[in-house]
C-alpha cells in the first residue's frame, strides 16, 4: 500500500506514514460482532445533601478569635459575642449540629476576649491614675 502524500510505501498495521508522517487514511476490514449492539447510558448523579451554612457563626468565630490578640478593642469582643449568640440559636433551630461547634468556639472566645480587654483596660486605668 502506498501514502496518499508522498507515496511511499507502507505496511497494513501502520497509522501513520513513516516518510511524511501523516495519518494514513484506509478502512480496515472488520468482522462483524456477534453480540449485542452497545448503547450510551444516562449516569446519575444523586443530589448532594448539604446541611444549611450558618455563616453568622462563623463571623462570630472570626470577630471571637480576633478579639482575644486585640484586646484593647472592646467591640471586636462584643460584636463576637453576639453574634455567637445568634448563630448557637439558629443552629439549634436547624439540624445542624456540626455547625454549632463553630457558635459555641466564637461564644468562648468572645468572652476571653472581653475578659482581656476589660483587664487591659483596668491596668490602663490604674497606670494612668498613678
Amino acid at each position: 500500500m502506498q501514502c496518499s502524500h508522498c507515496k511511499t510505501e507502507f505496511s497494513e498495521g501502520d497509522s501513520f506514514c513513516i516518510s511524511c508522517g501523516k495519518p494514513l487514511n484506509f478502512q480496515q476490514a472488520t468482522a462483524p460482532s456477534s453480540s449485542s449492539p452497545v448503547y450510551a447510558q444516562n449516569v446519575y448523579y444523586p443530589p448532594i445533601d448539604r446541611a444549611p451554612s450558618n455563616a453568622i457563626a462563623i463571623v462570630g468565630m472570626v470577630f471571637g478569635i480576633v478579639s482575644i490578640p486585640m484586646s484593647i478593642y472592646v467591640f471586636a469582643g462584643i460584636v463576637g459575642l453576639i453574634l455567637s449568640l445568634i448563630g448557637l440559636v439558629r443552629s439549634n433551630s436547624h439540624a445542624a449540629k456540626p455547625k454549632r461547634s463553630l457558635a459555641l468556639t466564637g461564644l468562648i472566645t468572645s468572652i476571653i476576649g472581653i475578659v482581656l480587654s476589660v483587664l487591659l483596660w483596668a491596668v490602663i486605668f490604674i497606670a494612668a491614675m498613678a
